[in-house]
């Protein structure tokens, strides 16, 4: 299977295809995110469902802080670049990691009472045309526990192919430069990009050097987004699916265990109990 296994043409935009297959502009379309400037990675795709005037839903599924509560600096910053995206911030953005008190790097342990609650919200979402999440990669714990709660819901809804994955984060095996970024693992299947011209790729890092999180962006993580978004075609987007979760994300080290913020078996216990709670495939030992 190549990258034009995926039908581009479906995806909004068309940016990745011959734009031939039509698109029902009803469907809405559900971004879900681990953290407040989480939101950057997928500007580019926001930004080109608000131009077509679909329906969005973006999702925090964390509070985004320690404490549970959330802090009002990320969240203004969120809503600032969402903003100036289209979005309506007042009835397009929820923060339901706050409103369930689920603090930043704990989502796994609460993959339960979030499920329960996104699927109400996605239940009156729908009809949904695609879902966009943090690819199965192992950059940190909370991003492979909102990927594995996005695949859960979409197979709980009968969506399975509508889930898309973005590659965010995740550890390259090399001592200079342990972080690959937009760096689509072969596992989790055929690649393509949703296109991006240059000028679209520098909108794209302005609207991350611009973003406000405590201070600011750190200078060392904006220049990997620099070289990675001026080395690529756009944003590598791949299907995800359920089955991909039996199996670890690399045979390397993962990005989190490396950095000290999570076991990978202890992280795959929590899932398989996800899993069997909603009724859906139990990953094997």
């Amino acid at each position: 299977m190549g990258a034009s296994s995926i039908d581009f043409g479906s995806v909004i935009g068309g940016h990745g295809g011959s734009g031939n297959t039509p698109r029902d502009r009803s469907k809405a379309v559900l971004f879900l995110l681990a953290h407040q400037f989480d939101e950057v990675g997928l500007a580019p795709i926001i930004s080109d469902a608000k131009r077509e005037g679909r329906r969005v839903a973006i999702v925090y599924l964390t509070s985004g802080d320690a404490s549970g509560v959330g802090s009002r600096t990320a969240d203004a910053s969120a809503l600032r670049l969402l903003d100036e995206l289209g979005v309506q911030i007042n009835g397009e953005v929820t923060f339901l990691g706050q409103q369930l008190a689920v603090s930043r790097g704990l989502l796994c342990r609460n993959m339960v009472v979030v499920h329960a609650a996104l699927r109400a919200k996605a239940e009156a979402l729908l009809p949904i045309d695609h879902i966009y999440v943090h690819a199965w990669e192992g950059g940190s714990v909370d991003y492979d526990s909102t990927h594995a709660l996005a695949v859960g819901l979409a197979a709980s809804l009968g969506l399975q192919r509508a889930v898309l994955q973005v590659p965010y984060l995740r550890d390259s095996g090399k001592v200079l430069l342990p972080t690959a970024v937009l760096s689509p693992i072969a596992s989790n299947g055929p690649v393509a990009f949703y296109k991006l011209s240059l000028q679209e790729r520098f909108r794209w890092l302005s609207l991350a050097l611009r973003y406000r999180r405590g201070p600011t962006i750190g200078l060392g993580g904006w220049l990997l987004l620099f070289v990675s978004t001026m080395m690529s075609s756009g944003v590598p987007i791949q299907y995800a699916s359920l089955s991909r979760l039996n199996e670890r994300p690399t045979h390397r080290p993962l990005r989190y265990e490396r950095l000290g913020c999570g076991d990978y078996m202890e992280v795959r216990v929590l899932i398989s109990d996800f899993l069997k709670s909603i009724g859906e495939h139990d990953p094997p030992c």
